[in-house]
């Protein structure tokens, strides 16, 4: 007998579990401290086209499914495509159980028709979802489990060689450099700020017309430092400790990475007003987290400067259930669930 392609005999095996995302690559990422701190009971699986389509695995997890059939290129978006086409096929056919973690309402950049069908498809055959705050709104009716994002505190003490003291008037803008990112709006708002402030951005733009577009913005503004590249974690943890708080100049913002970042090292952060960033506010409080409204400006920067100066803290901020061996038990968790609940698949499922 065989519940969504696992045999019962072997329920006392573990679940073998086919991430969407590659190995690790020496970076820090989401999904490797979960994959650290799972329970013996999951084995992982990292993503290849050879393992999803011809490997054993008894859940095929997916995180960002639009990265499965984007490309570059036309001709290697048609691959994908048709790639996606045959692991859909292999997923019905085979009863396969899905979760899919959603962390965002929608992909930032959008979708192309061809990663709309693929993403429709793929729900199709989601046995649960995974949301990373209450705010996220599932697809559709399917079960769907909160699993807070986890803090980074464990991750990064070995990195601190001391907790240096913020050199004061310093603001840090760090990660990969997107336009949704804001990054433009901030340059603008920094000719405003009081002349004791200046801004350091660091990391990745993504791609060099972008990174001209940064540096236009900034030629002329004195208040404005830049260091463009791949930022390994040690400097990441340097440039924070320097910083005297991070600022998140994002237009829209649900779940952040690098939220968590800053904060787990100590670094109270400027973020734009959401449902999620104020509920991680009330989690930690307000001499961690301040906010702007719109587009960023010199007067909330200002002002969160002031408050945060005027605020008492502790060395780090004090979070809730965001440890990450109860991430991991969680995740087992739902992966027990997708197993147990039967197919929700669609006989429906289209192709691309």
């Amino acid at each position: 007998m065989k519940v969504n392609g696992r045999a019962s005999a072997d329920a006392s095996q573990p679940v073998r579990v086919l991430l969407s995302l590659d190995p690790p690559d020496g970076t820090t990422r989401y999904v490797d401290q979960i994959v650290t701190h799972i329970p013996g009971n999951v084995q992982i699986i990292y993503f290849s086209w050879a393992a999803a389509l011809f490997g054993h695995y008894d859940v095929f997890h997916v995180h960002w499914p639009e990265f499965l059939v984007r490309a570059d290129t036309p001709v290697k978006t048609r691959g994908k495509r048709a790639l996606a086409n045959a692991l859909i096929a292999r997923l019905r056919r085979r009863r396969t159980a899905v979760v899919r973690t959603l962390h965002n309402p929608s992909p930032h950049e959008g979708v192309a028709p061809g990663e709309a069908n693929f993403i429709e498809a793929l729900d199709r055959l989601t046995s649960v979802y995974v949301r990373l705050n209450t705010s996220t709104e599932p697809p559709d009716d399917r079960p769907c489990e909160t699993i807070l994002h986890g803090d980074y505190i464990e991750r990064f003490a070995p990195l601190i060689e001391r907790r240096s003291h913020a050199r004061q008037g310093v603001l840090l803008s760090a990660g990969l450099i997107r336009p949704y990112k804001g990054i433009l709006e901030l340059i603008g708002a920094l000719a405003g700020v009081r002349h004791d402030l200046t801004l350091r951005i660091v990391g990745k733009p993504v791609d060099a017309a972008f990174q001209g577009a940064v540096e236009a913005a900034a030629q002329h503004n004195s208040h404005v430092f830049m260091h463009f590249g791949f930022i390994p974690d040690r400097q990441l943890v340097e440039e924070i400790l320097e910083a005297e708080c991070v600022v998140l100049p994002y237009r829209t913002i649900h779940n952040s990475g690098m939220l968590f970042v800053a904060l787990s090292l100590g670094r109270p952060v400027l973020v734009p007003r959401a449902d999620t960033t104020e509920a991680l506010q009330r989690e930690v409080g307000a001499q961690w987290i301040q906010f702007f409204d719109g587009d960023i400006d010199s007067g909330a920067i200002d002002r969160a400067v002031d408050s945060f100066r005027a605020s008492k803290r502790s060395d780090l901020p004090h979070f809730e259930g965001r440890d990450w061996p109860t991430v991991g038990r969680r995740h087992a968790e739902v992966y027990a669930l997708a197993l147990g609940a039967g197919s929700h698949q669609d006989a429906k499922a289209s192709a691309l």
